[in-house]
């Protein structure tokens, strides 16, 4: 009788580590997959066009969702310029958004 008294004991002190190892990971795929802390970064336009000196037209930031860790975009620029056979490339700039 001590005996399986002793094996009860001993399996369930096993089962509740293996539950207690099991649980944070199973949240984090039922929480993951819900979309919880997943953001959408876009811009207000993707492309653009306009003279140099009008001083519009810069796209805005758009975040969807919840951001709980500091994150970043790396903004590429990419194209060419037209007219006065000139044409420039432009430095990719990283913007830094706060949790």
């Amino acid at each position: 009788m001590k005996i399986i008294t002793l094996y009860r004991i001993l399996s369930n002190c096993l089962i509740e580590k293996a539950i207690k190892r099991l649980v944070p990971l199973m949240v984090l795929m039922l929480v993951g997959a819900s979309g919880y802390g997943q953001a959408t970064v876009t811009f207000s336009s993707a492309t653009g066009s306009g003279a140099e000196d009008a001083g519009s037209g810069i796209p805005t930031l758009l975040v969807d969702g919840l951001i709980v860790a500091p994150s970043s975009v790396t903004l590429t620029p990419s194209g060419t310029a037209t007219g006065g056979g000139d044409d420039y490339t432009l430095a990719s700039t990283t913007i830094n958004i706060p949790a």
